[in-house]
């Protein structure tokens, strides 16, 4: 995971990339960048688009929501 500092104030709202233990030109990726619920996810090469951006919230309950920036979508399993 590594976050996204540039062009974000104050730095700690910055959007994350998640990359690949394997490969780390390789990110997850919503498919196509769609905004639609259940939209798949990918494995995709680094592009830097808002499809490949991930903001980690805490919801305030214990738990984290890992949200799409591009679609404002959490990710679900």
């Amino acid at each position: 995971i590594e976050q996204i500092k540039s062009g974000y104030t104050p730095a700690n709202v910055a959007p994350f990339t998640i990359k690949s233990a394997i490969n780390n030109s390789l990110v997850l990726d919503v498919k196509s960048g769609s905004k639609a619920n259940n939209s798949p996810l990918d494995i995709y090469t680094f592009n830097n688009t808002g499809a490949q951006r991930f903001s980690i919230i805490d919801d305030g309950s214990g738990y984290w929501c890992i949200v799409n920036v591009n679609s404002m979508k959490a990710l679900s399993v």
